[in-house]
């Protein structure tokens, strides 16, 4: 899921995963900054939207 901070502005890609930890069931979380791939498409001319236009 790409999301974005209009706070902090920054475009963060977020991924799920479902593990067992021991011997319970848990999320592992993993998030990266896409920050410059998305102004380098705003630069190319792509409509980017964020969670303010919803």
């Amino acid at each position: 899921m790409e999301i974005y901070n209009p706070v902090l502005k920054v475009w963060t890609l977020a991924d799920s995963s479902r593990i067992r930890w021991g011997d319970r069931d848990a999320f592992l979380l993993a998030c990266h900054d896409i920050s410059p791939y998305k102004e380098g498409e705003a630069a190319e001319g792509v409509t980017l939207l964020n969670l303010e236009d919803r």
